[in-house]
């Protein structure tokens, strides 16, 4: 649920949409901005995925998207093509369109990232 207060937007974490990420039903996603409303503000989507220990997202490519990750928990893995390394809370992470990837928690505590995306120009 939306409420606006002087022309800001203010979503409640209690009234966020949770549901699985698609590449990997274990992942939790909360939406906090999705469909026309992020279409309206430029993006794609807004929201805070929690990673358990030992899950991970299937490698995958979005072709008309770039991602940012802000980890906010704990620390997470990527795979960006064949690069590899570990973010922690305060780093971002940007994946350009058509770049394959994957995120992955090999440690014994929840990771928590803010994850977003934009669309490429068309």
């Amino acid at each position: 649920m939306l409420y606006n207060y002087l022309n800001m937007q203010h979503i409640k974490a209690e009234n966020r949409v949770n549901r699985p990420v698609t590449h990997n039903p274990s992942i939790n996603k909360s939406i906090y901005i999705e469909g026309e409303f992020a279409k309206n503000l430029g993006v794609v989507f807004l929201q805070m995925a929690n990673f358990p220990p030992g899950e991970s997202a299937k490698e995958h490519v979005h072709q008309t998207m770039h991602e940012f990750f802000l980890p906010a928990i704990g620390h997470l893995g990527f795979v960006i093509e064949d690069h590899q390394f570990t973010a922690e809370p305060g780093d971002l992470v940007i994946i350009e369109a058509g770049e394959k990837h994957f995120q992955y928690n090999d440690t014994s505590e929840e990771a928590v990232v803010l994850c977003w995306g934009i669309a490429t120009k068309t």
